[in-house]
């Protein structure tokens, strides 16, 4: 949709408009993220992973005419071009609004929240979408000018606060996961330039009433990134006391194993809470712990987006934990065998993705407690998972061997060594002629910069 000054515009307006710039839409577009066919259509032998290669296959080689001198050339990339002009006109569009959102009195954002859900009964269908995810677009640019400048007093309306709840509650049960996300996104930004603790009270009230009446798939995720979203952008302190009941549910939640959905949604709402909680969420650590190992032991690996939550979970329990994981009293060397079991089960996962936040979980235990941490096993696995083609992976394997190098640069270069030693004969590794692990990983760092 594009914001236009002057008169509302009628529907037939809005579609004459969109036939007008149907012709320059980004269907076809030399930009990236409008191209569905670049990950599979592009020459692998220029992927980045290739490139990679180079680190392990020509760093002492010298011959120009060798089998590896095609490695030495840089990657030639396919650069994008610029966003045909119907999309740069509706980015543009939405910047202005979320620009001019916080400059108006109340009575214009009142009737451009209610013009907003007017036109979206109006829709039908797929365009009914694409409005949907330029509106909130539009509204959370608004909402978080609104709370980086400090305008929390700027949304004192009881009108506008009633018609955006309107806007936001009428999308959390969408049948689209994005307009879901963005609902949540922009309930708990709301809540968070509203800062009122008797609007966020009735707000935290609604979901929890949503998520045990309704048992619909759509709605029981959409209101349970909300939990996460509004503990997330009020904080722990504002939020403290509906935080028991919004953990409970969450847990409950993540533990039916009838809609793998609902799980990933819980977990990460759980994750979001634990983030921001604090010590707040200290007690609730433990029972978070036992469904992570309860679902890695149990639920199939074919859900590798529920393996992926629970990574996420892990690591920010054990940012909970903090500088306790250090001591070793009964209770936090169970809590922390449970950290590295659960970190063990996701390494074990086929997929990449799994892998990265199990190596992030890790890295976030090392930070804490370096002693509990395995290096002999875990610089083999990251030397070895640099060679990976998921790019997620090989940024988890770089951070980690970078902050294992800044604190033990001596126990992490004495395990390279021997693990290169132990592949040398091993051609299919690619690990041959490596002159030393902190040359490759300078090397690789220039690589990525350079890509």
């Amino acid at each position: 949709m594009i914001l236009l000054p002057g008169n509302w515009l009628q529907e037939t307006d809005y579609q004459m408009i969109e036939e007008q710039l149907q012709p320059n839409s980004a269907s076809g577009s030399g930009a990236l993220e409008h191209d569905e066919t670049y990950l599979y259509r592009r020459d692998t032998s220029l992927a980045s992973f290739n490139v990679i290669n180079y680190l392990f296959l020509s760093s002492s080689t010298t011959d120009s005419n060798s089998s590896n001198a095609y490695y030495s050339r840089p990657a030639e990339l396919n650069i994008p071009g610029p966003l045909p002009l119907g999309v740069a006109v509706i980015d543009a569009s939405i910047l202005l609004y979320g620009t001019m959102f916080i400059r108006v009195p109340n009575k214009h954002r009142l009737n451009m929240l209610q013009h907003f859900i007017d036109i979206v009964k109006q829709s039908k269908g797929p365009r009914q979408e694409a409005v949907q995810v330029n509106i909130f677009t539009g509204v959370l640019t608004a909402l978080k000018i609104l709370a980086e400048t400090k305008q929390s007093s700027a949304i004192d309306d009881e009108n506008v606060k009633k018609c955006a709840c309107t806007l936001v509650m009428q999308t959390l049960s969408h049948q689209n996961p994005i307009l879901r996300c963005a609902a949540g996104e922009a309930l708990g930004r709301l809540t968070q330039v509203v800062g009122d603790g008797r609007f966020v009270a009735d707000i935290a009230q609604i979901c929890f009433d949503r998520l045990k009446e309704f048992r619909d798939v759509p709605s029981r995720t959409g209101y349970s990134l909300a939990l996460g979203c509004l503990h997330r952008y009020v904080g722990g302190m504002s939020t403290g006391q509906y935080l028991n009941l919004s953990v409970s549910i969450l847990l409950a939640l993540a533990q039916d194993q009838s809609a793998s959905i609902v799980q990933v949604w819980a977990l990460h709402a759980l994750a979001l809470i634990a983030d921001c909680g604090g010590q707040m969420f200290r007690s609730y650590v433990e029972p978070s712990l036992a469904l992570i190992l309860h679902l890695l032991l149990s639920i199939p690996p074919s859900q590798s987006d529920v393996f992926q939550c629970c990574g996420r979970l892990l690591g920010a329990l054990i940012t909970t934990i903090g500088p306790e994981l250090q001591t070793n009293t009964n209770y936090i060397s169970i809590l922390r065998s449970s950290c590295l079991t659960a970190s063990s089960l996701l390494q074990m996962h086929i997929e990449p993705i799994v892998q990265a936040e199990a190596i992030q979980a890790l890295q976030q235990l090392h930070l804490f407690a370096p002693r509990h941490v395995n290096l002999s096993t875990l610089v083999p696995e990251l030397i070895k998972a640099l060679k990976s083609r998921d790019l997620s992976l090989r940024r988890a394997c770089v951070s980690c061997l970078r902050q294992l190098s800044q604190r033990e640069a001596k126990e992490v270069s004495e395990h390279a060594r021997l693990f290169m030693k132990d592949k040398a004969q091993d051609l299919s590794h690619g690990l041959t002629e490596f002159r030393s692990l902190e040359g490759s990983i300078f090397a690789l760092f220039s690589i990525l910069i350079d890509l």
